[in-house]
């Protein structure tokens, strides 16, 4: 699960933009949610980028899924499919970043 510590942590230190929306489906935000919060970390959804735009869409339609890591994984399982970098898969991800 993601802790106030480790939003801290990627305020301090900077994070990957596929780091953020994670955070952004574990949270359960919204669209505009996710977009405030990845603006005041210097991101923001691109209409221009597919991974963007199927996040988005994600954000708005399942938000109330009780499970979020199904929604990460069921996002994953797309990009797959669609030859796009998943989310939480590159060095550096959003929880490894905050381990002691």
């Amino acid at each position: 699960m993601i802790s106030e510590r480790m939003l801290r942590t990627y305020r301090r230190t900077g994070a990957t933009k596929q780091a953020l929306l994670a955070a952004c489906i574990f949270l359960s935000f919204g669209k505009e949610e996710a977009d405030a919060f990845l603006s005041d970390l210097g991101w923001r959804l691109s209409p221009s980028l597919a991974q963007d735009c199927i996040t988005a869409w994600f954000l708005e339609h399942r938000r109330s899924h009780a499970f979020r890591q199904d929604v990460l994984d069921e996002l994953n399982g797309l990009f797959a499919e669609l030859g796009i970098p998943r989310l939480m898969t590159q060095a550096g991800n959003f929880f490894s970043a905050c381990e002691p």
